[in-house]
């Protein structure tokens, strides 16, 4: 969602509830083909996709990434009970890695849903050495805390550092305009961007 800034520190998020994540993070065999993105400017980077109306609703899970997806329940379950949550609707979400040396493409999050959308970050796993960029700026998430980010405006991530960087990203949306854009038949995945702004 276009915010009039790049990034807001929203939260503290309670350790107890991120540790499990860590731990199935950690085990994680991201370069083994079963991550890969096919985004262009994101396909260095490894991801997987909660099963949501908007994306794939039936997908072929690991043992692995269904272990890690278990573990973001709680997390998401906190998130949700948030005051400033209340009457949203959570309509897609995804695990994202950065390996070490990774740099995504620049670009600007395309698609109806992204425009009508509250785009959190939690950060599971990172180093100082991994910065969320945009033009003109970066800014490195800590752990331990829920981020909100400006994605209808070009930016890029990149981990200069030695170990994986990885977040949980989500998209929420009031319930209401969920609600009504069901009832008009919106394409929740049509662009709202020129193709070549992604």
């Amino acid at each position: 969602m276009l915010i009039d800034v790049n990034y807001r520190t929203l939260t503290a998020i309670p350790q107890d509830l991120l540790d499990p994540i860590v731990q199935a993070c950690r085990t994680a065999q991201w370069g083994d083909g079963n991550y890969d993105r096919f985004e262009k400017p994101l396909a260095s980077g490894k991801l997987i996709e909660f099963p949501f109306p908007i994306a794939k609703r039936e997908q072929n899970y690991t043992v692995e990434q269904k272990a890690i997806l278990q573990a973001c329940r709680p997390v998401l379950d906190w998130i949700m009970t948030q005051p400033q949550f209340q009457g949203y609707k959570w309509i897609r979400g995804e695990v994202a890695t950065l390996l070490p040396g990774v740099e995504l493409g620049w670009h600007r999050d395309p698609q109806w849903f992204h425009d009508n959308c509250v785009r959190l970050h939690v950060p599971i796993i990172t180093n100082d050495q991994c910065v969320q960029l945009w033009e003109g700026e970066e800014f490195h998430m800590a752990l331990g805390h829920l981020y909100e980010l400006n994605n209808r405006v070009k930016h890029s991530a990149r981990n200069s550092g030695l170990e994986a960087r990885t977040h949980l990203i989500l998209d929420l949306m009031p319930e209401e305009q969920w609600r009504r854009s069901r009832e008009q038949g919106v394409n929740a995945v049509a662009l709202e961007d020129a193709p070549g702004e992604y």
